[in-house]
């Protein structure tokens, strides 16, 4: 029998669920995709079952959307969920510490870093974890890593979380941009070099930061979201109060913004990594507002009817738009029909979504949602 074609929303209704407790959603999207990577890696399914089996009872209704009381998640799903993560994590170290035993890491002689791409094509890979710069304290930093045929990279030094690392010694976030094969992998030594390598600068921040707002939008619609079809009633914008040229150097720069609403105040860096075409967001909220719901918001200047889709469970969904609808599509407000666009309702969504015309996207990816 044909399987019927659907046109339209499956979800139509609690859509308030879907963004709640952010916390969830994170440790849920980062175990997968390290186990995931344990797959890649050639870890058993028998070995995987149970760390499997854990995850996906964590997909439960009242779990994943977060509507579980705060108590739930504390005493039973993050232990849960940490315990996926870290038998994943310890399978992999295992497997990565057989594959540098059979490397010739000879060239390393001050230490370096090993490298696996576990995507099936070349992939620009942003390298970045907290660790010395100047292991040896002889007052030089290493700025560049390298290959064993003496082929080199810029090497930057981020700030960290904490000032400093082990024993007071200063350190660092030794971030790097790499190019790795499919499926494939590379070794580089810390290196000093004297060339210079130009700072990137602050021009594509800036040009985006005048694209960027953060909407407050008046939301009564609880845990649930019944009822829930668009936030349609703005209270207001954020006031953008400063910037700042947090860092720049070769591999890296960080614009800083500062906005106030009320009481609340959020910072926002915008991330530029050199060849890497999208700028990374990391936002910092100290929010007071009841009854209120935050939107970031882009102004995406494309031309024409742009269509919208979504990232869902392992498919992308194309949401309202001139293809799947006799355009423009149209709805009831006020007893009135009127044009309905294609971003004019609240919908869910897996890891990204995007806007499209004439070949042109605008899209926003979230790896922990």
């Amino acid at each position: 029998v044909p399987l019927e074609t659907v046109t339209g929303e499956l979800g139509p209704v609690f859509r308030g669920c879907y963004s709640n407790c952010h916390e969830v959603k994170r440790k849920i999207a980062r175990a997968t995709r390290r186990l995931v990577t344990a797959e890649k890696l050639g870890i058993s399914s028998k070995v995987l079952e149970e760390p499997w089996k854990e995850l996906c009872f964590n997909h439960f209704h009242d779990i994943l959307p977060g509507t579980s009381i705060r108590e739930a998640f504390e005493r039973d799903i993050f232990p849960g969920l940490g315990s996926v993560e870290h038998e994943a994590d310890k399978l992999i170290d295992r497997q990565i510490f057989r594959r540098t035993a059979e490397l010739d890491t000879s060239y390393m002689q001050e230490g370096g870093v090993y490298c696996w791409n576990p995507h099936p094509y070349t992939h620009r890979s942003i390298m970045s974890f907290d660790g010395f710069a100047d292991p040896n304290r002889n007052g030089v930093n290493f700025n560049v890593l390298r290959d064993q045929n003496g082929n080199e990279i810029p090497l930057q030094l981020l700030p960290p979380a904490p000032s400093y690392g082990p024993c007071g010694v200063s350190w660092g976030k030794l971030t790097a941009v790499i190019e790795l094969p499919a499926m494939g992998e590379k070794t580089f030594a810390y290196g000093v070099s004297k060339k210079e390598y130009p700072a990137i600068g602050f021009q594509r921040q800036k040009e985006l930061l005048n694209r960027l707002s953060l909407e407050v939008f008046f939301d009564n619609s609880r845990t649930w979201g019944f009822g829930l079809v668009r936030f349609d009633s703005p209270v207001g914008r954020m006031e953008l109060l400063r910037t700042e040229e947090y860092c720049n150097g070769p591999v890296c720069s960080v614009l800083r913004s500062v906005y106030k609403f009320r009481n609340s105040e959020v910072w926002m860096d915008l991330y530029d990594y050199a060849g890497i075409s999208e700028v990374g967001v990391k936002i910092r909220l100290d929010w007071h507002e009841a009854m209120s719901c935050l939107k970031l918001s882009l102004k995406h200047k494309l031309d024409g009817e742009a269509e919208f889709f979504s990232g869902s469970c392992a498919e992308t969904v194309c949401r309202l738009s001139k293809n799947n609808y006799d355009w423009p599509a149209k709805e009831w407000i006020g007893g009135t029909m009127v044009p309905k666009t294609p971003s004019s309702d609240e919908y869910s969504m897996i890891d990204w979504c995007a806007a499209e015309s004439d070949g042109k996207i605008a899209a926003f990816m979230t790896p922990d949602l």
